[in-house]
C-alpha cells in the first residue's frame, strides 16, 4: 500500500490482516495493492465498486494512449485487472516463467553431464543416482517436497491448475492419474535416498545454503533466485545454471506458466482529475527500461545507491536494501533481462527462456473471477498441507487421494461449474 510518494511496505505475512483492517476502517490510501488473496476474496466486485475507482474509461481502448508506459504493459498482465468486465487497477507485471530447477553445473560436469542432457524422467533419475554420495556429504536434492512437485507435475503432463477439455469442461490437476503418478515418482526418489535426509524440515534459507555450498546439487526456486546466486554471491553461470523441462520417455516436455502479475494497483475513489494524477504517477513508475526515469527508480543516486563499474551501474549495499523494494509494489514496467554485474547471466537466461517458451502451457482460468465457494480457502489449504505430508511420507497415497476427493466433492464441483459458466 502507498500514500503519496512515501510507500508503507507491509510484510507479506501481515498483508491480509492489514488489508482487512484498512478496508474495515474505510481509511483508504491513494493506492492499494491487491494480490492473489484479495483478487479471489468473497464479494470482491462489491468491494471494488464501493471503495475503488473504475479505471475502464481511462485505460480502455485509445484512452490508454494518455499513459504510454501503462500501454506498454503486456496484454496478458491486464487479465487479472478486469473483474466483471471493468478495469479496477494497473497490473504489476511479473514473469510468466517462474519456478525452475537450478543446477550446480560444476558438479554435473564432474560426472560428465550437462543440464541439457536431462530430457526424460529416466535421465533425471539416473542423474540423481550419480550425484548422490552421502559418504562425501552430497545429495542430489534438498528442497522441501511441495516445491519440487511443481517440476514433477509438469514432467508427468499434469494440467496447469486446470485443463479445459475439448467440450469446454474443466479438469483440476489433482483429479488426474498423472498427478498421483508424479507424487509416486517423488516418493520413489526419496526412498532411494536422493534427497538430503533433512529435506522435510528445510527452510528456504537452509535449502539455498545447501545448494550454494554444494551439499545438494539441484534446487527448485523462482527464476529470480538464479540471478540472486549469480549476482549477490558473485557466482558464474558456468557454476550455477538451470535445467530445461523434461518429461516421461516418449512425451514432449511442458512448462507451467504463471499468471503474469504480482497483483494490481487499485486507486481510491476520487474526483476524475485526482484519479488521472495518480495514473500519471503509475505511468512514471512504469517507465520502460533504458529511460532516465527507469534508471532513477532502479539505481537511485550515483555514489549512494549505485556505483559505475566498467560503464555499468552496480547497486551498493544501500541500494540493494532500498531501491529494489521502494516502489515496485506500486507500479513497475515489464521485466527485462539486464544485469550490470553479469552479462553472462543475461545471455544464459535468454537462451533458457528461448528454449522453454515453446513448451509452455497456461492456466486457462487466469483472469476469471468467480464468487468463491464457501470454505474454499480452508479446503485448498488442506490439500496443500497434504502434499507436504505425503511427500514427507507422513500420510499414504490413499490418504492423500481421499483428501483431494473430499475437495472435489465439497468445493471442486461447484467451483468447476462457476468457472465454466464465467468462461462461457
Amino acid at each position: 500500500m502507498g500514500g503519496e510518494l512515501a510507500p508503507t511496505i507491509v510484510p507479506q505475512a501481515d498483508y491480509r490482516e492489514k488489508f482487512n483492517a484498512v478496508m474495515a476502517g474505510n481509511d483508504i490510501p491513494d493506492t492499494v495493492l491487491l494480490t492473489g488473496d484479495q483478487l479471489t476474496m468473497p464479494r470482491l466486485p462489491d468491494l471494488l465498486d464501493a471503495r475503488f475507482a473504475d479505471l475502464s474509461e481511462y485505460l480502455s481502448g485509445d484512452a490508454v494512449e494518455a499513459y504510454p508506459n501503462l500501454a506498454n504493459i503486456p496484454t496478458y498482465a491486464w487479465r487479472g485487472a478486469r473483474v466483471d468486465g471493468r478495469l479496477w487497477g494497473v497490473p504489476v507485471e511479473q514473469q510468466v516463467l517462474t519456478n525452475v530447477m537450478m543446477a550446480r553445473v560444476d558438479l554435473l560436469s564432474s560426472i560428465g553431464v550437462a543440464p541439457a542432457d536431462v530430457k526424460t524422467t529416466d535421465d533425471f533419475t539416473d542423474l540423481c543416482a550419480e550425484l548422490t554420495a552421502p559418504s562425501s556429504g552430497r545429495w542430489a536434492m534438498g528442497p522441501f517436497g511441495p516445491t519440487m512437485m511443481l517440476l514433477f507435475w509438469a514432467a508427468f503432463g499434469v494440467p496447469n491448475n486446470w485443463r479445459q477439455e475439448p467440450d469446454g469442461t474443466l479438469t483440476k490437476d489433482w483429479e488426474t492419474d498423472e498427478y498421483f503418478a508424479a507424487v509416486e515418482y517423488h516418493l520413489e526418489l526419496s526412498k532411494q535416498g536422493y534427497f538430503h535426509p533433512d529435506f522435510t524440515g528445510y527452510t528456504v534459507t537452509q535449502a539455498k545454503q545447501a545448494f550454494s555450498s554444494g551439499t545438494t546439487a539441484l534446487y527448485m526456486d523462482g527464476l529470480a533466485a538464479w540471478r540472486g546466486f549469480v549476482e549477490q554471491e558473485r557466482r558464474s553461470v558456468d557454476e550455477i545454471g538451470v535445467m530445461l523441462p523434461f518429461a516421461l520417455p516418449g512425451a514432449d516436455p511442458v512448462f507451467h506458466v504463471a499468471s503474469g502479475i504480482f497483483g494490481i494497483t487499485a486507486l481510491r475513489q476520487d474526483d476524475p482529475a485526482v484519479v488521472q494524477d495518480r495514473l500519471k504517477l503509475l505511468d512514471f513508475l512504469a517507465a520502460p527500461f533504458g529511460t532516465e526515469e527507469w534508471f532513477l527508480l532502479n539505481y537511485g543516486v550515483d555514489g549512494v545507491d549505485h556505483e559505475m563499474t566498467g560503464g555499468l551501474p552496480v547497486l551498493t549495499d544501500k541500494g540493494i536494501e532500498e531501491i529494489r523494494t521502494m516502489f515496485k509494489f506500486i507500479g513497475a514496467p515489464p521485466g527485462v533481462m539486464f544485469s550490470g554485474q553479469s552479462p553472462q547471466w543475461v545471455e544464459a537466461q535468454h537462451a533458457w527462456e528461448s528454449a522453454v517458451i515453446p513448451a509452455t502451457i497456461p492456466d486457462p482460468t487466469v483472469g476469471v473471477y468467480i464468487e468463491p465457494v464457501e470454505d474454499t480457502t480452508g479446503a485448498l489449504q488442506a490439500v496443500y498441507d497434504a502434499v507436504a505430508d505425503v511427500t514427507a511420507e507422513r500420510i499414504s497415497i490413499d490418504d492423500f487421494r481421499a483428501i483431494t476427493e473430499n475437495w472435489t466433492e465439497k468445493i471442486g464441483n461447484e467451483t468447476r461449474e462457476r468457472l465454466q459458466e464465467a468462461m462461457g
